[in-house]
């Protein structure tokens, strides 16, 4: 999907707008009823991003830009002099929260990962706390992968910052218009996965895989088989379905959860449901996931552990294995 703004225009353009034009604009397109409180701060945004981009006339200014893997929009989005810088606003606030620092970061982030146009693209991403003190501006340091950490500032000092940031250093040419249509591909949750393949599609409509359907039908039907058996006999069972990447593990799983959701046993959908997180381990094979747990679990504390927390246990079970590979073209 294409990048998505409630307003977007050239900032020579922005700058001569009218204030009510671009606030009804932004009221138009929030599709909500609009408290006088978020009136109120879509106002002060305007006058502080006005005041501030006298010297980025070339730029493009987007208003709440849509984020669309969190389901968020950032307040801003600036590219200037081949960089984007991701503007969140704190209206009113005199100091800078841990949290506010962490979401325009994860906005930043997200775009870096997940939008093709900036993949390449360095990324700033800035938290404007109005009523904050002045500080003396900070030094920029960019990661690797070009996103920096992220800097705070005041309504006063907004545009000295950016002015700052974009005359510190050199960055290859961004042709914003290129960018504004590439992609957004963000990667979903399991949950998401199942909702948006299912919806509309059964496994055979899914092409985006090199696994034939007849090759995942075979897949699915097996393991059932396994599930099937587990049930009457009532032991514990689990199935090692492996491939190489694209050989289709994931859409295996999903079919098989999604299909059998609607046992009248519990544990069924459990077993189901554990078994594609197993899939999802970056499509490497089990044995090779667990010396790398505590890497995992300290960048993610929360679904990737508790799986690997639980193949851990030792069962007296049966085990299946499925090789899946891939469709020879």
């Amino acid at each position: 999907m294409p990048i998505k703004a409630y307003y977007n225009a050239p900032v020579f353009a922005f700058l001569g707008d009218n204030d009510e034009r671009i606030l009804g604009a932004l009221t138009t397109e929030h599709h909500h009823a609009i408290e006088q409180e978020q009136r109120w701060a879509w106002l002060q945004q305007l006058s502080i991003l006005k005041a501030s981009l006298t010297s980025q006339r070339d730029g493009r200014i987007f208003l709440e830009f849509y984020i669309p893997r969190m389901g968020k929009r950032a307040d801003a989005v600036l590219i200037a002099h081949n960089i984007v810088f991701v503007i969140e606003f704190k209206t009113g606030a005199s100091g800078h929260a841990l949290s506010a620092f962490d979401q325009v970061e994860d906005y930043a982030l997200d775009l870096k990962n997940f939008h093709e146009g900036s993949h390449t693209a360095p990324i700033v991403p800035v938290l404007v706390s109005t009523n904050a003190e002045s500080q003396p501006i900070p030094e920029v340091t960019f990661a690797v992968d070009l996103v920096a950490s992220p800097v705070g500032t005041n309504k006063a000092d907004l545009g000295t910052l950016i002015d700052a940031i974009c005359a510190a250093q050199a960055f290859p040419d961004l042709d914003i218009d290129e960018w504004m249509t590439k992609g957004y591909k963000p990667t979903p949750t399991i949950v998401q996965a199942a909702e948006i393949l299912y919806r509309t599609h059964s496994v055979i409509d899914i092409s985006r895989s090199d696994a034939g359907a007849k090759n995942l039908q075979e897949t699915s039907l097996s393991v059932s088989s396994v599930i099937d058996r587990a049930r009457q006999k009532r032991t514990k069972a689990i199935c090692f379905v492996t491939g190489v990447p694209g050989s289709g593990k994931t859409l295996a799983g999903l079919n098989i959860a999604t299909r059998r959701s609607s046992s009248t046993s519990t544990s069924t959908p459990f077993f189901c449901l554990a078994m594609v997180h197993l899939l999802m381990s970056f499509g490497r094979p089990l044995h090779a996931i667990k010396p790398h747990e505590k890497a995992f679990q300290k960048r993610r504390p929360s679904a990737r552990s508790e799986v690997l927390s639980r193949i851990s246990i030792t069962f007296e079970m049966t085990t299946s294995a499925i090789t899946l590979s891939p469709l020879r073209k």
